[in-house]
């Protein structure tokens, strides 16, 4: 059994396929990319094919051997108005395989985590992904199940804002830069054994050494020592983000003791945190934003030491709540991902202030449904460019939850089906500068696809805009017609002509050519390298693109030699872990353009496999292979011997030779020896 295989068992590699094909069988519409490319390959596996491929690839750990079956694409998307941030696109068994370390992490942590009570201490964690015991299965394979449910998750965690805010507060809302880039893997895997039994450590087959493996996972997948993929549908991320702070919230009243203000709760959703106090000794203003300041440098030294993250001073909000007026006004600026706005039907034209006082209380009011149509109005008028003076582009909290009124009521959508309310829409939409809207497309491109009568009144606009402006460089137009891409019974056939038109500028995109392969506009690559950035993107097209599933083999690349050496491996060499080794640290090297040790491990890989073929001892030399290989020629043999030379010559094992210093070995080195010694491997 390979050590990947001690820690993923078969029965937990299939709860993870089950845990993904059931979120491709029930989701119609599948707004993450990534799941609509391999949504229909993961539903035409069966259980038989899963289990054949961990048998071959997972209990061998030969899986390391191929980028595609455990790591991921990493491609840039737009965020803003011009900045850019990374995702990543998985193929199906390393999403498969991602889902089950994370299994691991569930099942290991869930028995102590769930038994503590941070409510008790005010301390409230959410985070959007459940997993679930399945009470009624009797088998590992079906133990675990997920639940998401984003907006319930956030509801309970504005509620619980709503409750602990009070007149005579201080708030600390912190904001962590690029949280899920920076978690630390050495320091997520210290966690699993934190906050998890001993029984639970032994059932789960995790001792010391499990934490090497893990950690090796981990950097193959990110191709780092940090970071975890980022997606709406990585389910366990949600679950992984969540453990990582788990830390800081049993410390946290701690590191608030010392302020003058009483610490009276923490709420955070996965990563953002708001902290409470209460001004028992009601100091005024200056002291309280002092006590906060203080508090917040404590806090900032510890997530550096601890966890190595960092908050983003800047955008920490520090905030004196003085009254109910001011905790009304707060709570409906930090509403930012659930729609809170309910409408009244009434066509009463009176508009209610938000902020009315009666008695003390602040009342709920429920605007009336032209009032928000109004302020809907507004908050379009801002996706474009100013006449004169600075243009500082801001999208209010409140404007997002305007946005989210278009398809969280039917009163408003019925509403804008009003006769001269579609002309309104209509005239605003036409004047809008697209490019600002990629950021919040995923809202508004329900707009867009309002019906009447079975016909879609606003989606011309946005097609009749590409036809004449479409920018194939632009990230931020690629991803708006992702975006439509994901809209279900839509006819996509004047955005693919726009993008068959430009393929040759859009494949020049990381992300971009993603977008190709949704519009059918790319073709099966008939060969390419493994061990290439691109090799994931071929798996995933090959994936998506190809009907047949799995009835030859696991591997698509058939006229490769790295490839046919793989397969010899599957079948003669599975469980020589000398060789297993060395060929999951050679692959990593190579990715990470280490190119002194990946030759190293390849060499290693080459002479392990001429010493179990030819059976020979540990003391063999390149002479002693030569002789014992009787079916090379010539050539081959003078290829064998510079290659174990150029070993012997190499700064990682023998830095000098009779005086003279080795030369480091660069990517032409290796890349020179790498074809030839596959033909001989395969020769052999």
């Amino acid at each position: 059994m390979s050590d990947l295989a001690k820690i993923v068992t078969k029965e937990r590699f299939l709860n993870a396929y089950k845990i993904c094909f059931d979120y491709c069988e029930e989701n119609e519409n599948i707004v993450d990319v990534n799941f609509r490319l391999i949504k229909n390959h993961i539903l035409n596996l069966s259980e038989a094919q899963v289990k054949s491929y961990y048998d071959k690839f997972i209990e061998s750990e030969l899986v390391y051997g191929m980028p595609e079956l455990h790591s991921c694409d990493i491609v840039t998307i737009p965020k803003k108005s011009t900045g850019i941030r990374e995702y990543r696109f998985f193929s199906v068994f390393s999403m498969i395989l991602y889902n089950a370390i994370g299994l691991t992490f569930v099942d290991t942590c869930n028995e102590v985590l769930s038994t503590l009570d941070f409510n008790k201490k005010s301390i409230y964690p959410f985070y959007p992904t459940k997993f679930n015991l399945n009470s009624a299965s009797k088998s590992e394979k079906d133990k675990w199940v997920v639940k998401n449910n984003y907006k319930n998750e956030f509801n309970k965690y504005q509620t619980r804002l709503e409750d602990i805010i009070t007149p005579n507060c201080g708030l600390l809302q912190l904001d962590l830069t690029q949280y899920f880039e920076s978690i630390v893997h050495e320091k997520l895997i210290d966690l699993l054994y934190q906050y998890s039994n001993k029984t639970t450590l032994s059932k789960n087959k995790l001792d010391e050494a499990s934490s090497v493996i893990l950690e090796f996972f981990f950097e193959a997948l990110m191709c780092h020592r940090f970071s975890i993929p980022q997606g709406r549908k990585n389910f366990v991320s949600d679950y992984l983000g969540y453990i990582y702070l788990v830390p800081f919230d049993m410390e946290v009243e701690k590191l608030c003791q010392r302020s003058k203000l009483q610490f009276k709760g923490m709420i955070r959703y996965v990563d953002d945190i708001t902290i409470v106090f209460e001004n028992h000794e009601n100091q005024n203003a200056s002291e309280v934003y002092r006590q906060l300041l203080e508090t917040e440098s404590k806090i900032i030294n510890w997530f550096l030491n601890i966890l190595g993250l960092s908050i983003n001073s800047s955008k920490t909000v520090r905030k004196y709540i003085v009254d109910e007026k001011e905790k009304k006004i707060f709570i409906e600026e930090i509403k930012k991902s659930i729609s809170g706005i309910e409408l009244s039907d009434s066509d009463n034209q009176n508009e209610i202030e938000a902020d009315e006082v009666k008695k003390g209380e602040v009342l709920k009011i429920i605007p009336q449904v032209d009032v928000i149509f109004k302020k809907f109005i507004e908050m379009l008028e801002k996706f474009k460019f100013p006449e004169n003076g600075e243009f500082d582009f801001k999208i209010s909290k409140y404007d997002r939850e305007l946005m989210k009124v278009i398809y969280d009521s039917v009163i408003f959508q019925k509403y804008l089906l009003k006769p001269g309310n579609t002309a309104v829409i209509s005239k605003v939409i036409k004047t809008l500068e697209i490019e600002l809207t990629v950021d919040y497309i995923n809202m508004l491109i329900v707009l867009y696809f309002i019906k009447k009568d079975d016909n879609y009144l606003f989606i011309d606009i946005l097609e009749n805009f590409f036809s004449k402006y479409f920018k194939a460089d632009d990230k931020r137009h690629l991803h708006i017609l992702h975006v439509l891409h994901a809209q279900n019974n839509y006819d996509k056939k004047i955005i693919n002509k726009i993008i068959s038109v430009n393929k040759n500028v859009i494949e020049t995109d990381n992300y971009g050519k993603y977008l190709l392969l949704l519009a059918d506009v790319i073709k099966l690559a008939e060969n390419y390298h493994e061990l290439d950035n691109n090799a994931i993107f071929h798996r995933i097209t090959n994936e998506y693109l190809n009907s047949t599933v799995y009835h030859t083999g696991y591997l698509f690349n058939n006229d490769s030699n790295y490839q046919a050496v793989l397969k010899i491996l599957v079948k003669d060499f599975i469980g020589n872990k000398a060789i297993s080794d060395q060929l999951k640290n050679y692959v990593l090297h190579r990715r990470q353009k280490k190119w002194d040790l990946a030759f190293n491990n390849f060499h290693n890989i080459f002479h392990e496999i001429c010493k179990t073929k030819f059976e020979l001892t540990d003391k063999a030399t390149v002479k002693t292979v030569i002789e014992k290989a009787k079916s090379l020629n010539l050539k081959d043999q003078l290829t064998v011997d510079k290659f174990y030379n150029r070993r012997n010559f190499n700064m990682i094992s023998h830095p000098g030779q009779k005086g003279i210093p080795a030369e480091k070995v660069n990517a032409k080195d290796l890349k020179y020896f790498e074809e030839k010694i596959l033909e001989i491997i395969i020769k052999l």
